[in-house]
């Protein structure tokens, strides 16, 4: 039985028309352009405290907003609490008459309570994307100093600059571990759907929260594949390896900063290309250079180089190797680089190449190079595709409206 297209309200806390190109904005574009198909489609901006009210005005909602939540017991992560002045968007958001309201962030969750009291029988759809606070676990216990992505760059500097002090290196991130993993439980209890994009921590959320079976769910990230993806092994010049990813993620810098080792320790003959915006600087070894940002992985995978991320840190999914699967070419990582993804294709792992060692001839290992990037390749054509995630995200949608 087919029903009928449910009119969607979508509440935004990023601006997607920004020029940020990192994986989660991409990921939200996608989601928009699924959500415009939809006849009656709306969407509305939410504003941090500090963009509606202003530096002073916005600072002193931010700390009350936080001592509030503390006094009554109910600690509030710093990230929400730049969201928790909700007069402003609900003046923007009107009366709903859409039959289902789509959050882009577990952020939003003072706003889901207060909507959710006034349209008890409207469906609220949550895009949580990964777990939060077991990425501020992990922060804490690697004694990583604490980051709020792009919402940091929403606060005042002097405040922002107080987040990374090594004083507060430890005690931020365990303050936001605790009090998400109260407003994550809140906001599954809240939601009529979870969309989450890691299978692994999907199923970690439902046994934390004991939540009904169907309604926690993961929804692959889209990935862009080319029409003709040059195939790894056709260009018959040196194997070279490479990473993307800018040193301002955690993740990141720790994966860099391993790279660097393995070449100063065991001196690879091949090429190592770093590509992405480095805030930090470097004294590179031999055979190592910044490759800077690019535009097009079209420049970066052609058809000899490998994707090198020997990942350390849990959480989410990297779509740094789905992008490098999408291009034709191979990815040697660890078993952390393809967390929360499906199993159906054989991954390299240093481990299983031989370790480092490897990496100083990597002639040898070209074939199992080229099973791997054609493998990936099928799993992203079958799996990955704007296609599949746009068909996904119009089921839930539907589904979920005529629950």
């Amino acid at each position: 039985m087919t029903h009928p297209s449910p009119k969607v309200l979508v509440i935004w806390t990023r601006d997607l028309d920004s020029d940020v190109k990192n994986g989660r904005m991409l990921m939200l574009r996608a989601l928009r352009d699924v959500v415009r198909g939809f006849p009656g489609y709306r969407e509305v901006q939410y504003p941090s405290v500090f963009e509606s009210k202003g530096t002073s005005r916005g600072l002193v909602s931010f700390v009350v907003a936080i001592l509030t939540a503390g006094i009554l017991n109910r600690p509030r992560p710093l990230q929400c609490a730049l969201f928790a002045h909700t007069d402003e968007v609900m003046k923007r958001i009107g009366p709903i008459r859409e039959e289902v309201v789509i959050f882009d962030s577990v952020r939003q969750t003072d706003l889901m309570r207060r909507l959710r009291a006034l349209y008890p029988g409207k469906k609220f759809i949550l895009d949580m994307d990964d777990l939060m606070s077991r990425r501020m676990d992990l922060l804490a216990q690697n004694g990583f100093r604490p980051s709020l992505g792009m919402f940091q760059e929403r606060m005042p500097k002097l405040f922002a600059a107080l987040l990374s002090f090594k004083a507060l290196s430890g005690l931020v991130p365990r303050y936001e571990a605790m009090s998400l993993r109260r407003t994550e439980h809140e906001a599954v209890a809240l939601s009529d759907k979870v969309i989450m994009v890691s299978f692994d921590e999907a199923r970690m959320l439902h046994e934390r929260t004991f939540a009904p079976a169907d309604r926690i769910v993961s929804i692959a990230p889209p990935t862009h594949i080319p029409a003709k993806p040059r195939q790894f092994g056709t260009n018959d010049e040196p194997i070279r390896f490479c990473f993307v990813g800018s040193d301002r993620v955690v993740q990141n810098a720790t994966t860099i900063d391993e790279l660097l080792q393995i070449w100063r320790t065991n001196a690879p003959s091949s090429e190592l290309v770093i590509y992405g915006q480095q805030n930090r600087s470097y004294d590179l070894p031999s055979n190592v250079r910044l490759g800077g940002f690019v535009d097009s992985f079209d420049d970066v995978y052609d058809g000899r180089t490998v994707l090198l991320a020997p990942t350390r840190m849990a959480g989410g999914v990297k779509t740094k190797f789905l992008e490098a699967f999408a291009h034709g070419a191979p990815v040697i990582g660890t078993d952390l680089t393809y967390e929360g993804v499906a199993k159906a294709s054989p991954f390299l792992t240093l481990e299983q190449i031989g370790g480092v060692e490897a990496l100083k001839d990597p002639e040898k290992i070209r074939p199992l190079l080229i099973e791997a990037a054609q493998h990936g390749l099928g799993l992203v054509q079958q799996e990955y595709s704007h296609a599949a995630h746009a068909q996904n995200w119009q089921r839930q949608i539907q589904q979920t409206a005529a629950a």
